[in-house]
């Protein structure tokens, strides 16, 4: 069977949330937008108030047992029943799961736990599906050990003196928890890395209970003093029970009891080996990452460390030094940044080092290259309140040269996005992308980053992304007509909230211009509608350029 056929096995409004889901890009937030418009109508989408009382009820329940139903497949020449989910292709599971694992708060628990009853035992090649189920499974685990409360009524029981001892006991284990949230909840972004350690750190007997990988805690160990005696009332008469507490734990330390850092194995059974996909933000540090680099590889890292860190203009950095880099195997590539520490490296360093790996533009990977220039110039782009400096442009650009699709996907669209949405970065952050492109960036490449821009539905058309988009057009851009007819339908999706400005008509002026040879039918209707909606003074040049058109 083909997908198609297992997808019509789906009930009919949850069979269109496969069109976004199987996309390589923003499959999440398209399948977001998707749910949004099935539940509230088309022009929900497009209104800023997305809470709405007259939302139909998702049908969690129906989508979630599709999912699971077993469907016969051979396997090495035998019959076996799977999971329908596991039939469609690596791309589909992994978005699927990805989005159910977002969407954790709003499905109900049933439908979780029957997922993942489904899928144990069941093999996963692929990491970042499993690392999904594990942040699924960890919420299930809290969420019923939450529901579960206080075993018993014992609290109520205790005497005076002892219920004092008992509160002590429980406000230092809460505080050593508390001290090993610090810096950072657990995510559930799609683009994070699978190390993100869970929040769910203290090991609990249920049966689905979920454990992340255990970080390294060197010397922390969670340890509370232990009284002797706990006194229990009893309800039935005035005789006390006194419930003694074996304390044989280290001889040195007989009133400290050490719980153990290791946790019990998982029911699912999924490990985490390494990254197959490059996330595009990351501003944490994997804990032990530097673990995975061999002792020769860090001596190198440090010599180039040293070199970028006391760089002076003029100089160069050999070719040597920077070959580290080059022999650096992707899943390790994260590491080798954190190393190098690449945020705070002065810019004109990071010139030098860029200049040198174009000379290996064909020997690194697309994706190590995507990580090194976000490691290298993310953070300082997205830091920007005032023209980027010339020394960066000249980085970026030098980058951008020998590893334009990188660049784009590491640098330039998470410089656009900034903290929110993409296109709701500031002036600067848009101000050097425009040079980039313009200075850097071929025909192709343009072509590539507005494609990546347009693909977005979430994408916030700002004056500066009008900028954008005139800045490419001034480039003489080439575009096929499938980006053309994609780009008009951009315009006409956003130009109800630009009709009365000067800089977005003068962009369809453009457009009129430059592509009056080019543009389709249905195109040149939607810059009809569009013109007949300006308000601006460049109306009437608009409807003169469009009838010229048509001839």
């Amino acid at each position: 069977m083909e997908v198609r056929d297992y997808i019509m096995k789906f009930p009919p409004r949850w069979r269109g949330v496969f069109a976004p889901l199987s996309k390589n890009h923003q499959p999440i937030a398209g399948a977001d937008s998707w749910l949004l418009e099935s539940r509230e109508g088309t022009l929900a989408c497009h209104s800023y108030n997305r809470s709405s009382s007259h939302s139909d009820p998702v049908d969690w329940k129906g989508f979630v047992d599709s999912l699971c139903e077993k469907e016969p497949t051979e396997v090495e020449g035998q019959l076996v029943f799977l999971p329908r989910i596991l039939l469609f292709p690596v791309n589909i599971q992994r978005n699927t799961i990805a989005f159910l694992s977002q969407r954790s708060s709003e499905i109900p628990m049933p439908c979780l736990e029957k997922l993942l009853d489904s899928l144990r035992n069941c093999a996963i090649p692929d990491e970042w599906t499993k690392h999904h189920l594990r942040t699924m499974q960890d919420f299930v685990c809290r969420k019923q050990c939450q529901s579960a409360g206080p075993a018993g009524n014992c609290l109520s029981r205790l005497t005076r003196s002892s219920r004092g001892i008992f509160e002590s006991v429980c406000r230092q284990v809460g505080d050593t928890d508390r001290s090993r949230e610090e810096g950072g909840g657990f995510m559930l972004q799609f683009d994070w890395p699978p190390e993100a350690s869970s929040s769910n750190q203290i090991p609990c007997q249920h049966s689905r209970c979920f454990v992340a990988e255990t970080e390294s805690l060197d010397t922390l160990k969670r340890a509370f003093v232990h009284p002797e005696s706990i006194a229990l009332s009893s309800k039935e008469g005035e005789s006390k029970t006194e419930w003694k507490i074996s304390t044989a734990v280290h001889s040195d330390s007989p009133e400290i009891i050490e719980i153990e850092d290791s946790p019990p194995s998982s029911p699912m059974e999924v490990e985490i080996v390494s990254v197959q996909n490059v996330p595009e933000k990351s501003s944490e540090k994997s804990p032990g990452a530097h673990e995975t680099i061999d002792a020769v590889t860090m001596d190198k890292l440090t010599s180039l460390k040293a070199v970028l860190a006391n760089y002076t203009s003029g100089k160069s950095i050999s070719p040597e030094s920077v070959k580290v880099l080059i022999e650096c195997p992707m899943d390790q590539m994260e590491a080798a940044c954190d190393i190098l520490d690449l945020d705070s490296a002065p810019a004109a360093g990071l010139a030098a080092l860029a200049q040198q790996l174009a000379g290996f533009s064909l020997e690194l990977s697309h994706s190590s290259a995507a990580i090194l220039a976000r490691k290298c110039f993310g953070q300082q782009i997205q830091d920007l309140t005032q023209t980027a400096p010339r020394s960066l442009l000249t980085a970026v650009v030098s980058l951008a040269k020998a590893f334009p699709k990188p660049t784009i996907e590491g640098v330039l669209l998470p410089a656009l996005a900034r903290e929110g949405p993409l296109g709701t970065a500031g002036p600067h952050q848009c101000d050097l992308v425009v040079k980039v492109l313009k200075e850097a960036l071929t025909n192709e490449s343009q072509v590539y980053l507005l494609s990546k821009l347009l693909s977005v539905q979430t994408l916030h058309w700002s004056d500066e992304m009008t900028g954008l988009f005139q800045a490419a057009l001034a480039c003489k851009l080439e575009l096929d007509n499938h980006t053309l007819e994609t780009f008009v339908a951009a315009l006409e999706h956003h130009g109800h909230w630009q009709r009365s400005c000067a800089k977005f008509a003068k962009l369809l002026l453009a457009v009129v211009n430059r592509f009056s040879k080019q543009i389709s039918g249905a195109s040149l209707a939607a810059l009809q509608r569009l013109a007949d909606a300006n308000q601006t003074f460049l109306k009437k040049a608009l409807l003169t350029a469009i009838k010229r058109v048509k001839g």
